[in-house]
């Protein structure tokens, strides 16, 4: 009984505490120059620290000796650069402890993602370097509650995709840094045409996974209403897309790998369903085709035999008759005709 005693306290005391799934940061507050932001009063991380989830990102205390007459409320920016810190997830929780943070710089990190939610709470931020880092994924809306940014460093990643609208909203942008990624090796330093060059050639290299999915199911809509012309031209189409995934460096991931080859699969078995659609049409086609000729056979066999008698019908009947036979043969054909287009 005492023994379950001691294991409950324990295991309460960890969720209570935080113990094993949250971080604690020793700083060295500072001030050093940052291009852009200028001096900057922060805190540079001094502790080994080791961030492999997302609930052991979360801060739970920050330690450390702040200069004569300063606070927490004075440091606007965070660096670390120490590459035997494992943090492969961005620090949470943060903003809890520096408010006014418009600086931070995480090198070496290992981080393997960063998103919108990690950077909603730096409305101020300026300056964000993520260089050396293990991201591969740059989503839209990323700095949706970014607008400041003037500089932005992702050099030396993994980044296979850019979504199209990552860097819409960030006007002041001049230094940009994509250089040394997967995708795209280019960077811009301060210069906001050089910035726009940049980015478009993201969007050109860099497409996203996203991109290839809606041309799979623009592929695969198409076959809704089909001709028998239709499916060369799908799997042209198809073969067009699996080459441009091959050739991309999207094939590098083993889970995008996956996920191409299930949509594909989905749009082939489409297909199929499709083509076995078609050839009923084409049997109930056939299968009225054959009652029209055979009622056409007996109209023709009825108009030979008038035409047996018309030693006795008047010019005006007998051109009457051939008229009618004309416009018999004419229905066939466009009865043919709209049946196998």
């Amino acid at each position: 009984m005492a023994i379950k005693e001691i294991f409950v306290f324990v295991a309460c005391s960890a969720l209570i505490c935080g113990l094993g799934d949250s971080a604690d940061m020793e700083c060295e507050f500072e001030n050093s120059f940052f291009i852009t932001v200028g001096d900057v009063y922060h805190c540079d991380l001094q502790n080994t620290v080791n961030i492999k989830s997302k609930e052991s990102a979360v801060i739970n205390s920050v330690a450390g000796t702040h200069e004569t007459g300063k606070s927490n409320s004075d440091v606007a920016g965070f660096y670390s650069e120490d590459s035997s810190r494992i943090i492969e997830y961005f620090p949470r929780n943060l903003a809890s402890f520096f408010t006014n943070i418009k600086m931070i710089f995480i090198r070496n990190g290992r981080i393997k993602e960063v998103q919108q939610s990690d950077l909603k709470p730096f409305p101020n931020l300026i300056y964000l370097a993520l260089s050396y880092n293990d991201i591969e994924f740059l989503e839209d809306g990323l700095f949706a509650y970014n607008p400041e940014l003037k500089v932005v460093r992702f050099s030396s990643n993994k980044i296979i995709h850019i979504g199209t609208q990552v860097f819409e909203n960030l006007n002041n942008l001049a230094w940009l840094y994509l250089n040394g990624n997967n995708c795209i090796s280019m960077y811009a330093d301060n210069n906001q045409t050089a910035v726009k060059e940049v980015i478009s050639q993201a969007k050109l290299k860099c497409f996203g996974f996203s991109d290839i999915e809606k041309e799979l199911q623009k592929l695969e809509d198409s076959l809704i209403y089909v001709t028998c012309e239709s499916f060369p031209i799908f799997d042209q189409n198809l073969q067009n897309l699996q080459n441009r995934f091959q050739n991309s460096s999207l094939s590098n991931s083993t889970p995008l790998k996956e996920r191409f080859q299930a949509i594909s699969s989905k749009a082939i078995n489409t297909k199929i369903t499709a083509m076995d659609t078609k050839v009923v049409e084409l049997d109930l086609k056939v299968t009225n085709l054959t009652s029209i000729m055979h009622d056409f056979i007996q109209s023709s066999t009825t108009s030979s035999n008038q035409l047996k008698d018309m030693s006795h019908m008047s010019n005006y009947k007998i051109t009457m008759l051939v008229i009618s036979s004309t416009f018999s043969f004419a229905f066939v054909f466009v009865i043919i005709y709209m049946l196998y287009d």
